[in-house]
């Protein structure tokens, strides 16, 4: 029955590790599959556990089961069948220019941290991208809308601005007055350009996200999803359409 004990362990550790990670979000992951990650992990403490305990024999086997057991994974989820039990689909954090807050806090993931993403990948207002997702390796993709894709210098008319970031003025409903001041406004001048968004200053609560632009103009996204979910020119990558 000792036997049992080194193929019933290894597997036991790494169902469990899987379940945690998944539990823990996509970020956790951070450009690695759930059950890659899983793997690396109890692999490492397979080898180094048992030396420790002067216990090479168990350290090779655990090694070998518990790789075993991750090519086992790695052809399962390869079986449609398997394949939306054993892997998370893609979350949308931005679609349409409108931030999907839902699929933030799915992915535990901050409006700071998402306009950081952005920056990262040349965007610096949410209102210019199509759709954005967090894949299931916790790396953010982002598709811009088709007049705000970057322009190649060799394209007709293409005439380069200076780099600006959007800045924030008003994240989750709290008025940011650092960097009100910043751009030399006051609230008057933001609850005036909120009015112009037909949001009020009561309402102020349900602004996902305002920021200054270029133009020296306000740019609100709310609490308003708007219908972004129908039509076949809103298609998600995974399994939830």
């Amino acid at each position: 029955m000792e036997i049992l004990k080194y193929i019933a362990l290894p597997i036991y550790l790494i169902l469990l590790g899987y379940i945690l990670t998944r539990l823990s979000g996509k970020k956790a992951v951070s450009q690695m599959h759930s059950y890659d990650l899983v793997f690396v992990t109890v692999l490492g403490s397979a080898i180094s556990e048992p030396i420790a305990q002067d216990s090479a024999w168990k350290a090779t086997w655990y090694s070998l089961a518990v790789v075993l057991f991750y090519l086992l994974l790695s052809r399962l989820i390869l079986i449609n069948k398997f394949k939306s039990t054993l892997t998370a689909t893609p979350t949308v954090l931005i679609r349409g220019g409108d931030i999907d807050k839902d699929g933030l806090k799915s992915v535990k993931m901050t409006i700071e941290e998402l306009l950081g993403e952005l920056r990262i990948k040349g965007f610096v207002n949410p209102a210019d991208i199509d759709i954005a997702l967090m894949e299931e390796t916790g790396k953010v993709s982002v598709i811009p809308k088709v007049n705000n894709r970057n322009k190649q210098s060799s394209d007709p008319e293409f005439t380069p601005k200076p780099a600006f970031v959007s800045i924030p003025v008003i994240i989750d409903g709290e008025i940011l007055h650092h960097n009100l001041k910043f751009v030399n406004r006051d609230e008057n001048w933001l609850f005036d350009q909120l009015q112009h968004w037909g949001i009020r200053k009561q309402d102020i609560k349900h602004v996902t996200l305002a920021v200054f632009t270029q133009d020296g103009s306000l740019q609100v996204d709310n609490d308003d999803t708007h219908d972004h979910e129908k039509g076949i020119n809103n298609y998600k990558p995974g399994n939830e359409n």
